[in-house]
């Protein structure tokens, strides 16, 4: 139980565990889209993220997790974020 405390909370959501497990597979098969993840996988997957919600909700997932899939050419890129204050 101890170890199970310890962990991020990220990893206990099934949805984001899925994500990580499944990462190679969906920038191969969903390049440049949005994936709606369900606790069992995908639920709906576009590149409108709008139509891509209402999807996600006809499939009976409440509270998915929406991901952007990077396209090829900026796969395996890392970024550096920088906020400017002005």
């Amino acid at each position: 139980m101890e170890e199970e405390k310890q962990k991020p909370k990220f990893v206990q959501d099934a949805r984001m565990q899925w994500y990580f497990e499944h990462k190679a597979e969906l920038e191969r098969d969903h390049p440049g889209e949005w994936v709606a993840i369900g606790p069992n996988g995908i639920v709906a997957w576009g590149h409108d993220l709008t139509e891509m919600k209402k999807k996600a909700r006809e499939s009976g997932v409440d509270d998915p997790l929406f991901a952007p899939i990077r396209d090829r050419e900026l796969q395996g890129m890392k970024f550096i974020l920088r906020s400017v204050c002005r």
